[in-house]
């Protein structure tokens, strides 16, 4: 059997990762601001921690989402534009 090529595997794990992005935004514009350990709990069940950690980084890191001191979570006026695109 063979075995899937490197490419193959990056391709989807960075479409993984822009589905895990997108539905946390969408959870954040849905129920408002929420703690980082509970959209981490929300999501942990569908998906390794390890991409959860990074989509909610990525996201702070392009400034689509806030976070607060204290871990409160919140999409920013970028991270609703963001979402309508993508819908």
């Amino acid at each position: 059997m063979l075995s899937p090529s490197p490419d193959f595997q990056h391709e989807q794990e960075w479409f993984q990762q822009k589905v895990v992005r997108r539905e946390v935004l969408l959870y954040v514009s849905v129920n408002g601001p929420s703690q980082w350990s509970e959209i981490y709990t929300h999501f942990e069940q569908r998906y390794n921690g390890a991409s959860i950690t990074h989509a909610l980084r990525y996201l702070a890191s392009v400034k689509f989402i806030t976070i607060a001191i204290g871990g409160l979570t919140a999409i920013t006026s970028s991270g609703v534009e963001q979402l309508q695109n993508l819908e």
